[in-house]
């Protein structure tokens, strides 16, 4: 599946959730369907790449990606071309209703449209749930060509979901095994449980794939963000490209960080206090030692790297592996470098609860970014 602003994660409320990849099985096999037919309910929307998502059994389930172009009538060529199709453990299923969001622009002045598959309610129990987007005409999304004799016919998520009695969480057991598990330190809300704990030893939860002139990888023990190969081909344009690591209301995030680049216009961080619509809130250092932290909401300053606060710190290890962490409580937002406060800032709400990685690149730029020992707590 092609990343474009793809979000990846655990949401489990009205937002969404997570999701993985495989082939949608086009045979008719005669076999009961679990879906329930209602006329009028809520619907989860989940990430269609996930590994678990949880989805209560009051809920229509409903798979989304996005899609992202440089130009909106892009979008609107893309939006037009799709025809959906569904299997729920291998086995067609039928779909309740499809939509599509506003056409929006980023702050990096691309185009991104969400797209979601309502499958309606399912019965409790686990699905392996497979959603493939195919594109029917040639569309463009202003890097390349998809479509009928292109590279990339179709789009396509899988994803692992569990409905059940608004079951949305481990249960308190798993969550003190997953505690007592992690090797992960950090001395910010100890008291908090463990949400996540990736150390990407062969494996992660984490988005990972290629997606224009984006690769995403796990390799020797490190989550791997390479966007190296848009200069290589002679793009010309800069990159923001976030990955979503989950939602919470109130958590701490903490990651180790490393950059590789030649370039000076470039930088990494992490994210907070955001939704699957937009990147709200986003701090990030450079390898020269300076950190921004930036805004993306009407009440913030011009929107530019480092709107809210920008500034060298002694904290940042020049061209080594450094340490980023955020807490965020209610609308109090504190950040930290090496284990070093840095600076505090109160967010527009205590609602978004989406949180990530997020690298970003200026015109021409390339650089290989490297991360492990990615932790998270919540009071959820």
């Amino acid at each position: 599946m092609k990343r474009r602003t793809i979000f990846l994660s655990l949401i489990l409320i009205l937002l969404l959730g997570a999701c993985g990849k495989s082939p949608a099985t086009e045979e008719e096999v005669a076999v009961e369907s679990p879906v329930v037919e209602e006329e009028s309910r809520e619907k989860t929307l989940i990430l269609w790449n996930c590994d678990d998502a949880y989805v209560s059994e009051d809920k229509d389930v409903a798979l989304y990606f996005e899609w992202e172009s440089q130009t909106e009538e892009q979008s609107q060529q893309f939006a037009d071309a799709i025809e959906n199709m569904v299997s729920i453990d291998g086995v067609p299923a039928s779909i309740k209703e499809v939509g599509h969001g506003e056409i929006a622009m980023t702050a990096d002045g691309t185009y991104r449209q969400m797209h979601w598959i309502n499958l309606g309610s399912l019965e409790p129990g686990d699905y392996d749930i497979v959603a493939v987007a195919q594109i029917t005409e040639q569309v463009y999304d202003g890097w390349d060509w998809y479509g009928p004799e292109s590279e990339t016919d179709a789009l396509q998520g899988s994803c692992h979901v569990i409905v059940g009695d608004e079951v949305v969480v481990p249960d308190e057991e798993e969550v003190t095994a997953q505690s007592a598990s992690c090797s992960i330190t950090s001395p910010f809300k100890e008291e908090w449980s463990t949400y996540l704990c990736e150390t990407f030893d062969g494996s992660t939860s984490l988005w990972t794939g290629n997606d224009q002139g984006t690769s995403t990888r796990v390799e020797n023990g490190e989550y791997i963000l390479d966007n190296s190969i848009k200069v290589e081909y002679g793009y010309k344009t800069g990159f923001i490209y976030p990955i979503t690591v989950g939602s919470a209301q109130n958590h701490m995030i903490s990651v180790d960080g490393f950059m590789d680049s030649k370039y000076r216009d470039c930088t990494w961080g992490i994210y907070v206090r955001s939704t699957s619509d937009e990147i709200v809130y986003f701090f990030m250092i450079s390898n020269e030692g300076v950190y921004s932290l930036t805004g993306s909401t009407d009440v913030d300053a011009n929107r530019y790297l480092g709107n809210i606060k920008s500034g060298n710190n002694g904290a940042i290890i020049w061209d080594g592996w450094n340490n980023l962490s955020a807490v965020v409580e209610g609308t109090s937002m504190e950040f930290y470098i090496n284990g070093e406060f840095i600076l505090a800032h109160d967010a527009i709400n205590s609602i978004n609860p989406e949180f990530g990685l997020i690298v970003w690149g200026g015109e021409g730029v390339s650089a290989v970014n490297y991360f492990d020992n990615l932790l998270v707590r919540s009071d959820d």
